[in-house]
């Protein structure tokens, strides 16, 4: 096969992706509305965790989504497929594996690394340090409580 049929079948393939993710976020947009009898509050504790999950959820797929919208973007500019990185094309074997592939795996290694993902993680270990520092409890003695006489 060669580059331009997979890369045909790559682009009919994200249109897939596209459409179902699309229908996928739509029904997940009418499922938002609580319940107006909540319950007691394990209930209320239950739907909370929910909808934070639903909502975490329905950010990772717009997420995806976008990144399936960069890819088709790229494919009708006629650059899909190059790495962002080098240049150079990106291996069919890649992208049939992440069909929205930027960069190919040795730019993606090297940003994992060297860049954006090692600063961020660097700047995520710091704030959960500074926490973690801030929510030590310190140790009280008895003399430091004052009791109900």
């Amino acid at each position: 096969m060669s580059r331009k049929e997979a890369l045909q079948k790559l682009y009919d393939r994200l249109l897939t992706e596209r459409n179902d993710l699309r229908r996928k976020l739509a029904a997940e947009a009418g499922l938002d509305e609580l319940p107006s009898n909540r319950g007691d509050f394990a209930d209320v504790a239950n739907a909370d965790v929910e909808n934070e999950l639903s909502q975490q959820l329905k950010a990772l797929g717009s997420r995806e989504l976008a990144q399936i919208e960069k890819a088709l973007h790229a494919m009708r500019e006629g650059n899909y497929g190059n790495c962002e990185g080098c240049g150079r094309a990106i291996p069919i074997t890649r992208l049939k594996a992440v069909p929205d592939a930027a960069t190919c795996v040795n730019c993606q290694k090297k940003q994992e690394e060297e860049g954006f993902f090692a600063d961020q993680a660097e700047a995520d270990w710091e704030s959960a340090f500074r926490n973690e520092s801030s929510l030590n409890d310190r140790e009280f003695s008895m003399n430091d409580l004052e009791l109900e006489r």
